[in-house]
């Protein structure tokens, strides 16, 4: 306690340097006071060090509590005959720009590159493969991991809904509807739900693929692609506008003609009965091609 209270009072009497006083306070023996104080390489703690080395005996388990002191005293005049002390703070400074330089701290451009999205990965990818004339980055790049990795036996879930909404351009679509039937082929039995199916559905319809969605929806067995009636409408009224064109030729126009009863049979093959809009389109698709069929 005597010793405690000794250095405690050196602290109080000597605040410029009490760095080196808690090395003294925290200390057990004088190897210990002398190694953390040569550990600092400190010019503060210098002269402790030597001092703590000349009088390592006065720290035995026997020395009376006033000599323990006595040496407190030698370490205090030690520490002011240190010339041009530092500051606490110079002496920590370089261990702060050590630790900086090992450990730095991600900046922005780090952080952004980490956040980056799935998408910008791929389109990156997708620049070093022969892209085909019409067909996106990131949609190619997409193609070739998916293609990849059912290869591997290694597909996520997720993996042919990704592959729809990276849709960009029609010919996208053409290289979508292969993958989706490898997918569909695959021995493992790959999954694929009505969710996929809406946003196939969507994905091929922004980009004016209804002829394909038809197609899908006529191959059940192999796609297992059923379009509500509100879908068979919106495909109806594309190919209507298709059949309605004055600048297409008589072949395009009879084949937009032709997709119309496609669909109306498709509705009667899935037992969906049709209504007053099913035949509004039909009709009025007929007469707008103005076709003798």
């Amino acid at each position: 306690m005597a010793t405690a209270s000794a250095f405690a009072a050196v602290a109080s009497s000597s605040p410029s340097r009490s760095l080196g006083v808690r090395f003294l306070a925290s200390a057990t023996s004088a190897s210990a006071i002398a190694h953390r104080a040569a550990a600092t390489a400190s010019p503060v703690l210098a002269p402790v060090a030597a001092a703590a080395a000349a009088h390592g005996r006065l720290f035995s388990t026997s020395t009376p509590a006033l000599l323990k002191a006595r040496l407190v005293r030698r370490y205090q005049e030690a520490l002011r005959q240190a010339r041009n002390p530092l500051p606490i703070e110079a002496t920590i400074a370089p261990a702060k720009a050590r630790t900086s330089r090992t450990s730095r701290a991600p900046d922005s451009n780090s952080n952004e590159s980490t956040g980056a999205s799935a998408s910008a990965a791929a389109a990156a990818a997708a620049a070093e493969l022969e892209l085909p004339e019409g067909v996106s980055r990131e949609f190619f790049a997409r193609l070739d991991n998916i293609r990849r990795s059912m290869r591997l036996d290694t597909p996520e879930a997720s993996d042919l809904r990704l592959l729809a909404y990276a849709i960009d351009t029609p010919h996208d679509a053409d290289l979508f509807v292969d993958a989706f039937r490898e997918w569909r082929r695959h021995p493992s039995g790959l999954p694929h739900d009505d969710a996929d199916n809406l946003v196939i559905f969507r994905a091929l319809a922004a980009v004016g693929r209804h002829d394909l969605l038809l197609d899908l929806a006529c191959r059940r067995r192999q796609f297992a692609f059923f379009p509500t009636l509100p879908q068979v409408h919106e495909i109806m009224r594309a190919f209507r506008v298709d059949a309605a064109r004055q600048d297409a030729d008589d072949a395009a126009r009879l084949a937009a003609l032709d997709n119309m009863y496609k669909c109306f049979a498709l509705l009667l093959f899935n037992s969906i009965p049709p209504d007053a809009e099913t035949y509004a389109l039909l009709v009025s698709a007929g007469v707008y091609s103005r076709l003798p069929e």
